[in-house]
């Protein structure tokens, strides 16, 4: 399912487990290289800002407007800013400062011609949730469409993980916690 930075945010944006605000970033990284470059976003009302490159100078700096609600995103040296994306792969990943949820997307690809970010899918997500002192990890590989939860019970062991369980993707769609973790207990239940 592809998805808008409206859909992303509005889904994605508050943590499942903390219900805190996650942080954006975007993700660079230099293609074939393996090396990758978080940069926190700014995000407003409308707008997500992002430096990419800095500089004294106007015109060598790489600053990316995106409005969320159109995709659409404003640049001031296009030319530049082509090849950059040209020579880099660029994700937005949503971190939840406290419990360290994440989720990021694929390669995020922009039409450079019209000024558009090209709708996107997610490529991954790792989920932290607490519920009655045992831990429930879910890792979500969306190109290999799987999920795979990893409970750690205190009671049982409280130094390594106590069950382990691959389960069909779970649905990108908005969770509540007990939602998602009443979904994750009928797995364990039934398999």
């Amino acid at each position: 399912m592809k998805l808008t930075i409206n859909d992303f945010l509005d889904r994605h944006y508050l943590c499942v487990n903390c219900n805190d605000f996650c942080q954006l970033y975007f993700v660079t990284e230099l293609k074939f290289s393996g090396k990758r470059n978080r940069i926190s976003a700014k995000l407003t009302n409308k707008n997500i800002l992002l430096i990419i490159k800095n500089s004294y100078f106007k015109t060598t700096s790489l600053k990316l407007n995106l409005v969320k609600n159109t995709n659409k995103f404003s640049i001031i040296n296009i030319n530049d800013f082509k090849s950059y994306i040209e020579s880099h792969d660029i994700n937005l990943l949503l971190i939840c400062n406290r419990c360290k949820s994440q989720i990021e997307t694929s390669n995020l690809e922009f039409n450079i011609n019209n000024n558009y970010l090209n709708a996107f899918d997610l490529r991954s997500q790792y989920i932290v949730l607490n519920n009655k002192n045992i831990l429930y990890m879910i890792y979500t590989y969306y190109y290999n469409n799987f999920s795979i939860v990893k409970v750690i019970d205190p009671n049982i062991d409280s130094t390594r993980i106590t069950s382990e369980l691959k389960i069909p993707i779970l649905p990108n769609i908005k969770y509540t916690k007990n939602t998602l973790l009443n979904k994750i207990k009928s797995y364990i239940l039934f398999s």
